[in-house]
């Protein structure tokens, strides 16, 4: 398996920024799921071990 990296990550709709420089970093092995939480974005990382 991979690592993934995602360094400051932006996103923006015209002139107006939503999403402000995002870092993630996934090792090899994790399971990540993204999601978001009124305008909070929560990260839930669940070790191999623990995969069914």
């Amino acid at each position: 398996m991979a690592e993934v990296t995602l360094q400051d990550v932006v996103k923006k709709y015209g002139t107006i920024k939503v999403v402000h420089e995002v870092n993630l970093n996934i090792a090899a092995g994790e399971f990540v799921v993204l999601e978001r939480d009124g305008s909070s974005l929560n990260r839930l990382r669940i070790p191999k071990s623990a995969w069914f």
